[in-house]
């Protein structure tokens, strides 16, 4: 219900983020590419609010993190996402325990 979701290309390099709101949802935005993203596949990772955040140069610890560590890389998250050319309603992710 808080935080941001991060999505990476998995073709280009293109990041583009979103603020989750309260409600769990969230609209991407990539600086001077304005709102939305490029369609394509992406990996996705979810990073916590900054005031839950070990201070810089700090590895955050699992017991600061709301959810299991490997959701804060998108690497090991698990996290995929298709965007594609006009508006996109994706499924909710689902950080599990495991």
């Amino acid at each position: 219900a808080s935080g941001r979701v991060i999505f990476v290309s998995t073709k280009q390099p293109i990041v583009v983020e979103g603020v989750i709101g309260s409600d769990g949802a969230f609209s991407l935005s990539g600086g001077d590419r304005g709102e939305g993203a490029p369609e394509g596949e992406y990996r996705v990772r979810i990073e916590p609010e900054s005031s839950s955040l070990p201070t810089k140069g700090r590895s955050p610890a699992k017991s600061t993190l709301p959810f299991p560590a490997k959701y804060n890389d998108e690497d090991t998250s698990g996290l995929t996402a298709t965007v594609k050319p006009g508006e996109n309603n994706l499924e909710p992710f689902s950080l599990l325990k495991k």
